[in-house]
């Protein structure tokens, strides 16, 4: 796909925002949810849509490695399907 995507992290501040550049359709069953990786397990920031092209706060999370972006069920999922990652935005 061509999503693109980019994160902004201020630790200081504790804020993150996502900046959604491009999403792609997809098909009406089906969205696009933002993950946060933290430790071993995959935590739900919420779902993407259409008016989501654009700079987006979420939810700042303490002690992340990382955020992934999948496609999932309409209406979200509460287990990311790793299989259907189409973006992943690992922190320094």
């Amino acid at each position: 796909k061509n999503l693109k995507t980019v994160a902004y992290i201020n630790p200081k501040e504790k804020i993150s925002m996502i900046d959604v550049v491009s999403l792609p359709p997809l098909p009406e069953d089906q969205c696009y949810q933002i993950w946060a990786k933290v430790q071993d397990k995959m935590v739900s920031l919420g779902i993407l849509d259409k008016a989501d092209r654009q700079l987006k706060n979420i939810p700042y999370t303490e002690d992340a490695l990382g955020f992934e972006i999948t496609i999932e069920p309409k209406g979200g999922n509460h287990d990311a399907t790793v299989e259907n990652t189409v973006a992943s935005i690992e922190l320094q």
